[in-house]
């Protein structure tokens, strides 16, 4: 919805379709596409027909709505989103009536989460009634937190070239090429992340761990940015914090809340950064 806001007015929409379309530009058309769904999201059409009876009958004057309506029209008759399969997902609609409705933003996750209770009492009840059931989670088995300060070791003390940089006012040293990531936990100084484990890489998908670089015109993902002399990271303020918030509202709007049945139920790093 916030994307909605920035586009503004319908005139604005072709410019914002072709910042969408440069992959040199920031802009992404939110959205728009499915992780499952690889064409149209069967949901998504049938909320798109409840969207346009809703605006009849209840006789909707919302200026994001006519927003909306011109972005997904300009989608859909563009050749680069149909290419590539994108087209609009049922999170494009639920905001969009919900916005409509005037219905706060912050009040939309409560509002998928009633829809979803049904299910959940449901899987829960057979699970307790079946003893042959096999529907719920965990699918690994947790074995404890693993012991990495030998590593941790090594790596702080056996490093043939240093670099200082500074994060939040702090000067630190680390290997030359480094990952900042790994410089930072290394550290204790905590950076939320997701996708992250030191022992198998770097992924870049939560985009969680996003950090003000001075000289960088936009934030930068630090599981994917080495160390480099005289560099000066921010991992706090304003602007960081709202960056990290949009990012928590788009996993909460797309990651499914199987809470109930969660093997990372009351250990959710989702639950706690939120």
């Amino acid at each position: 919805m916030d994307q909605l806001k920035m586009i503004g007015d319908v005139k604005n929409v072709p410019t914002y379709i072709e910042k969408a379309k440069d992959k040199n530009d920031p802009f992404r058309l939110m959205g728009f596409g499915h992780r499952v769904y690889k064409n149209r999201d069967p949901r998504a059409q049938e909320l798109k027909k409840l969207q346009d009876k809703l605006r009849e009958e209840l006789n909707l004057d919302s200026k994001l709505l006519d927003v909306a309506a011109a972005v997904e029209e300009a989608a859909l008759s563009d050749e680069y989103f149909i290419k590539r399969g994108l087209y609009p997902n049922i999170d494009f609609y639920s905001g969009v009536i919900l916005t409509a409705l005037k219905i706060p933003v912050e009040m939309f996750t409560p509002i998928f989460v009633i829809g979803r209770i049904p299910g959940w009492i449901s899987q829960w009840s057979e699970l307790k009634q079946d003893p042959t059931a096999k529907i719920a989670r965990p699918r690994q088995l947790y074995t404890g937190k693993q012991h990495q300060s030998g590593n941790k070791k090594r790596r702080l003390h056996n490093m043939s070239e240093l670099v200082k940089f500074t994060v939040d006012g702090r000067e630190l040293e680390a290997q030359k090429g480094s990952l900042l990531i790994d410089s930072l936990l290394d550290r204790d100084i905590h950076i939320p992340h997701f996708c992250y484990h030191q022992a198998l890489g770097k992924d870049g998908n939560c985009r969680m761990c996003m950090v003000e670089i001075e000289g960088q015109k936009r934030p930068q993902i630090a599981c994917d940015t080495p160390v480099k002399e005289g560099m000066v990271v921010r991992t706090k303020g304003e602007n960081i914090e709202k960056v990290r918030r949009d990012i928590l509202e788009l996993e909460l709007i797309n990651h499914p809340i199987d809470c109930p049945t969660c093997d990372q139920a009351g250990e959710c790093k989702l639950q706690d950064y939120y």
